[in-house]
């Protein structure tokens, strides 16, 4: 199975990439939510591991599983 990104728009799909098919191909089309993208970029420089473990010291209970059920809630 090959995975290949592109956009709706107009009644139209147009591909990011170029398939090399010569023969018919079944498709699957799975229209995804639109993603705003960040208004600023992530700075490399601001990521800092032995910050973050400092930072979630304090914090109580599961902050994994918080994370996931905040995701699932769409928040």
């Amino acid at each position: 199975m090959v995975k290949i990104k592109g956009v709706y728009k107009n009644g139209a799909i147009k591909l990011e990439e170029k398939i090399n098919a010569t023969d018919e191909l079944n498709v699957i089309v799975e229209f995804l939510p639109k993603i705003n993208t960040l208004k600023k970029a992530i700075n490399i420089n601001d990521l800092n591991w032995l910050k973050s473990q400092k930072t979630l010291k304090s914090c109580k209970g599961n902050w994994s599983a918080d994370v996931i059920e905040e995701r699932r809630e769409g928040n």
